[in-house]
């Protein structure tokens, strides 16, 4: 995705180690090949060594984390030269938070992690404070959503793809009676509302 680049040596096949460095965020398809490792460094000394699969590697400079997520395949995600490596198996993800140090995995990986890749996003049963997150991070837009009542109300659209973001906000706005303000270019403000009754 725009802002994200991928820094590697001309020689990469034919060196006994295959090593990239990430900035940003990008996915990985690597056929296995054991006795040639493949390895994505990150900004510090956060290692993601590949075992033969696809998967989302996410460097957020802001937060301080590392996320990976494996859509197939296995991968080990070394938070530092010393530490072992945390293996991660299809449909997993792990994000490391540099200030604590930890390791967080979960088994449910967002779909919308990989919306930039596949054009557009998906939405089942999702509370609407994530389904405003998901937004923001595709869109580039910041989003308020100004009712803390409905930030837990849910909403399901299963494929929005190539949907510009003014018809994306105007179903939201129907579905949950969402008022729409825009305070600045980037900025968009959902006030009222309420959820749908079932």
């Amino acid at each position: 995705p725009p802002g994200s680049s991928l820094h590697y040596d001309s020689l990469l096949s034919t060196e006994p180690e295959r090593k990239v460095r990430l900035e940003g965020t990008a996915f990985f398809e690597i056929t296995p090949r054991p006795q040639f490792p493949f390895r994505i460094a990150l900004g510090d000394e956060t290692t993601v060594e590949v075992v033969g699969t696809s998967f989302l590697v996410k460097e957020n400079k802001e937060k301080e984390t590392a996320t990976v997520i494996v859509e197939s395949g296995q991968v080990s995600l070394m938070a530092h030269q010393a530490h072992r490596g945390q293996m991660l198996y299809k449909g997993e993800k792990a994000v490391f938070d540099r200030k604590s140090g930890k390791i967080i995995l979960s088994h449910h990986a967002n779909p919308n992690e990989y919306a930039w890749k596949e054009g557009g996003l998906s939405f089942i049963n999702t509370p609407l404070e994530e389904v405003c997150a998901d937004i923001e991070q595709f869109y580039k837009v910041k989003i308020q959503l100004r009712n803390s009542e409905v930030r837990h109300c849910r909403y399901t659209a299963p494929r929005v793809l190539h949907q510009p973001l003014e018809k994306l906000l105007a179903s939201l706005a129907l579905v949950f009676h969402l008022e729409i303000r825009r305070e600045k270019a980037g900025e968009i403000i959902l006030e009222g509302g309420q959820c749908r009754e079932n």
